[in-house]
């Protein structure tokens, strides 16, 4: 807990027992299988800055085949695959997600008194695919809240060398000053604002990584095999929907429109107002 509130990340080994990862992987596979076109479409959308409902009623991005196609033509890079809200149809997962050794972990850390599942997503960095450019969580979530909080947790092994595993900024969650430093911290160059770039790698099964929703990090190019990870980002359960988000809609950052585009909608903004909705329960711990 020291760690995450001074850098902002930590490293959380056994968080799960070693032998539950074989199944999670398995059903975690079974549930991405059928979804591949949305998640392709999902990043064409996010790559070409398009409306997510745009690019899936559009009869040229129709197929797998065509998604890769146009990605390739635009010279759009994917850095990974990534399917929205597990939750809602992958019991293990659900489970996972709701269960204490996650989602009461997160409060933990966050020093609240119970959390509400925001997202929880899929990430698969297939081999080939480029690098994850740094970001941070917050930034693209609808909530007037600086709590949140995301865990990671890869279901495939995470090596020390070659494998992918995300790189943390340390203190980039206290960086109040930042977006006066730069518009597009994006691009800019951060060398010398921060401490070295922090890797928890190796990973094996059962260890991950939380990080704060306002932590720089990124992921390097995969040269090697297949990587799979689950997280899930939980907020304070009394947190709001930012005042004006809907009017960014369209406008802003809209790589995470396939998590929140369903249900931001219908909640009112506003502080006091907590963002009651099926798809964001809060979690009984």
């Amino acid at each position: 807990m020291l760690s995450f509130a001074r850098a902002g990340h930590c490293k959380l080994p056994s968080l799960l027992p070693a032998s539950s990862i074989p199944a999670l992987r398995s059903a975690a596979e079974a549930h991405m299988r059928p979804r591949l076109l949305d998640a392709l479409q999902q990043k064409l959308a996010a790559q070409a800055g398009k409306p997510l409902s745009a690019v899936s009623r559009d009869p040229r991005f129709s197929t797998p085949a065509l998604c890769e196609a146009q990605l390739a033509k635009q010279g759009l890079p994917v850095p990974f695959l990534q399917h929205f809200n597990c939750h809602l149809e992958c019991k293990p997962l659900s489970a996972l997600a709701r269960s204490r050794a996650l989602a009461g972990r997160a409060a933990a850390l966050l020093g609240v008194p119970s959390v509400r599942l925001y997202q929880d997503s899929l990430f698969l960095k297939r081999g080939g695919d480029s690098e994850t450019p740094y970001h941070s969580d917050l930034r693209m979530a609808p909530f007037d809240t600086n709590s949140l909080v995301t865990l990671w947790v890869p279901l495939t092994p995470v090596p020390e060398r070659g494998g992918t595993g995300l790189l943390f900024v340390p203190t980039s969650h206290v960086d109040v000053s930042l977006p006066f430093f730069s518009a597009d911290f994006l691009t800019a160059d951060l060398a010398g604002r921060y401490p070295p770039p922090v890797s928890h790698t190796p990973l094996g099964p059962g260890d991950a990584t939380a990080h704060h929703g306002w932590t720089l990090h990124r992921a390097g190019a995969n040269a090697g095999p297949d990587r799979l990870a689950y997280a899930v980002s939980y907020v304070d359960a009394r947190a709001t929907v930012r005042r004006g988000f809907k009017r960014e809609v369209g406008r802003g950052d809209m790589e995470d429109e396939a998590g929140w585009g369903g249900w931001v909608r219908t909640v009112k903004e506003g502080r006091r107002i907590p963002a009651d909705h099926p798809v964001v329960p809060v979690i009984k711990l």
